[in-house]
């Protein structure tokens, strides 16, 4: 039996060009205030608390990635996502969100 290799996506080569951005897109001084305050913030009779754990899946973060790779190689193209947990990548890059039916 012929098998071929498996292959894992790496992006489109632009990681390091696009971290930076990522980063930047990412970052919230509401969050750093939060850990800073033993992820806490009371206002009032309102109290805000920080779960320890937070943040997007490993596909999610993936596909913000992959969306910010390909709005880096593409600057004047549409782009389309085709993956359910590209949702939030589609917001960050303004892309086309295309389900199946």
């Amino acid at each position: 039996m012929n098998s071929s290799p498996l292959i894992f996506r790496k992006g489109l080569d632009r990681k390091q060009e696009v971290a930076h951005r990522l980063t930047e897109d990412y970052h919230s001084e509401l969050v750093a205030s939060l850990r800073a305050n033993g992820r806490t913030h009371r206002a009032g009779r309102v109290t805000v608390h920080l779960a320890q754990e937070f943040g997007f899946c490993y596909g999610v973060d993936r596909a913000v990635e992959y969306a910010y790779q390909a709005r880096a190689r593409f600057p004047e193209r549409r782009i389309y996502l085709t993956a359910a947990s590209a949702v939030c990548a589609v917001a960050a890059i303004g892309g086309i969100l295309l389900y199946r039916i």
